[in-house]
């Protein structure tokens, strides 16, 4: 009998979803898709093939799944596992595909990881820059947003659009019920890793005391490359990482290429004007937000 996942992580992109997939991942009770990043419920609103100027296009598409016969068959190792999930981030941007997982799984559970719509826009700016798919600087990528938006570029080119959560996050809650839906901040992982999967743990009904002494990392952290060909080799499609794809198995691929792009990457700190005026965006969208979420986000807008 076909497996349907019965969890999922929906976003938001840049907000901790790697790091919360790859902490849940090694829980024994949890089984997690390989890819990560099917876009399975997502792939109708992919507007693909995407622009010529976009060089990351055929990365993205190399991992989505339109096939439900190929999706199921993600799941069919997952034996006698409790909680059954994949961790697709564009899910919660394109927020109709919370009406497509409804369909297929009507009382699945979702996961939504929110950070900082200002923070989480910078991050993801560095880490196209860190994949050296960026060459703009920040303000010069974010006045050219909309017409990358009309460009048809993937999603992670949009800094600003992507970071406006309320009507992302209020059509998953209005779909499958307050209930249903875990709000975890980018805040609470940094301040409380352990906490915060507890609580987790507790959502998705599994056993919690795994992670009392589990060893917790951030993964696919930004920043600019100390050695831009080292990134190239990880990043870019090249043959030396193409021949590494078919030898080294999926999760230790990725695991070891996070590390080392952590290792190889500079932090940089955005500017203050770009800063004031990003808070000054964001800020109706975060008090909305805020009340529909019933979560103070004040220090959002500091």
């Amino acid at each position: 009998m076909s497996k349907w996942p019965n969890f999922f992580i929906v976003g938001s992109a840049k907000s901790g979803t790697t790091s919360m997939y790859y902490y849940l991942k090694d829980h024994p009770d949890i089984f997690f898709s390989t890819p990560k990043e099917p876009s399975y419920f997502s792939n109708k609103f992919l507007n693909y093939p995407y622009s010529a100027e976009d060089k990351r296009s055929q990365f993205f598409m190399s991992y989505l799944i339109n096939n439900e016969k190929e999706y199921l068959k993600l799941f069919e190792s997952s034996n006698c596992k409790k909680a059954i999930g994949e961790a697709t981030p564009n899910y919660l941007y394109y927020n109709e595909s919370a009406i497509e997982i409804k369909k297929k799984v009507p009382d699945a559970k979702i996961i939504i990881l929110l950070r900082n719509p200002v923070e989480r826009a910078f991050s993801s700016y560095m880490m196209n820059v860190r994949d050296l798919d960026e060459t703009e600087s920040f303000e010069e990528a974010l006045r050219l947003e909309e017409y990358r938006i009309k460009q048809n570029y993937h999603y992670a080119w949009f800094y600003k659009k992507t970071g406006l959560y309320y009507k992302q996050v209020k059509k998953f809650l209005d779909t499958f019920g307050k209930d249903k839906v875990k709000i975890v901040l980018f805040d609470d992982i940094c301040r409380d890793k352990k906490g915060t999967l507890k609580d987790v743990c507790e959502f998705l009904e599994v056993d919690a005391s795994y992670y009392d002494d589990y060893d917790f990392k951030m993964f696919n952290v930004s920043g600019r490359p100390k050695v831009k060909f080292i990134n190239y080799l990880l990043r870019q499609k090249n043959p030396i990482r193409s021949a590494v794809q078919k030898i080294l198995p999926y999760h230790f691929r990725h695991k070891t290429t996070f590390h080392i792009l952590k290792m190889n990457c500079k932090k940089e700190d955005m500017n203050s004007s770009t800063r004031k005026e990003l808070q000054n965006h964001f800020n109706k969208d975060i008090r909305d937000l805020s009340s529909l979420i019933k979560k103070d986000l004040s220090h959002w807008l500091s």
